[in-house]
Order: structure tokens, then sequence, then C-alpha cells
């Protein structure tokens, strides 16, 4: 079964529907998906899928236009590192949306089970640190940025 939502970058869901997939099938969620509302809005909402698959779970987001033309706001990311069965865990929200949200670790070298993933508000994010582990030493300083981020300090710079 495939979810399918068209989210505003505030987390407002504007539209939704729900598709049997199978191998057979091919990719009929395409044209689900063509038939949201979009309304000039290319630059300001995302496609959010999620599909339960044999393999396990597939979520995604699926976008208009280039990264370079997105509207984005920053994007308000909170998060909190703990520890949790001998490793840290970093678990991150956003108000609005947030791409190509990266983590880095300042006071050792890090290792991420993801990293450079997109959030969306509404939906919390879990990261686990591979390296360092709690025994190493004290918790990561850790570092969040995303593409928000990333283009102001572009703008900044010219």
């Amino acid at each position: 079964r495939l979810q399918l939502e068209l989210v505003d970058f505030r987390g407002e869901r504007l539209w939704e529907r729900s598709v049997d997939v199978d191998a057979e099938s091919g990719l009929p969620w395409i044209v689900e998906a063509a038939d949201a509302p979009l309304a000039g809005r290319e630059k300001e909402v995302v496609l959010v899928a999620a599909l339960d698959a044999p393999g396990g779970p597939f979520a995604g987001t699926f976008w208009f236009v280039p990264p370079k033309d997105l509207r984005l706001e920053p994007p308000g990311i909170e998060w909190r590192i703990r520890e949790e069965e001998g490793a840290w865990i970093v678990d991150l929200a956003a108000a609005r949306v947030a791409r190509w949200v990266g983590l880095s670790v300042a006071n050792a070298d890090a290792s991420f089970d993801d990293n450079w993933f997109d959030l969306v508000p509404g939906r919390e994010k879990r990261v686990r640190i591979l390296r360092p582990r709690p025994a190493d030493g004290p918790a990561p300083l850790l570092g969040v940025t995303s593409l928000h981020d990333l283009t102001r300090s572009d703008e900044k710079a010219r």
C-alpha cells in the first residue's frame, strides 16, 4: 500500500491518496500524484510517499522544482540527543520543511546511520550515531544544518 500526501512547507496537508501497488502494476502512483492540486505552488510543496513493502517500509520526498527554486523558510529544526542501548540517538523534528538536513559532530570523528535527509513537519526522524559511542566519552557536540542554512550563507557571501 502506498500513501501519498502533498504537503506545503508549513506542514499543511493539501491532498492525500492511498494506492494499491504491486510489481505487475508498475508505478500507477505517478498518475495519482499528477492529480494533486499544485495550482502554481510547485516551489512551496513536497510530495511525501510511504510504501509498505515486503523488504521493509520505504518513505521518500519528491520535489517539483530544482532545489535552487524552492521557497524555503527557516525550518525551525529541534533535536535532542540521548543514550540508548550503548549508542547515541538523535531525534529531530522541524516546524517547516527542511531539505537536505545534515548532521555533524564537532568534538569527534562521527558516523551516522543516515545523513542528508529531508524533514517534514509532523514527522520525527531518528538517527543513530554509529561512532562515537557513549563509552568513548561525553555526548557529541552535534551540528545540524539544512539547505536553507546553506543558501542563506551563500546569499550573505554575494
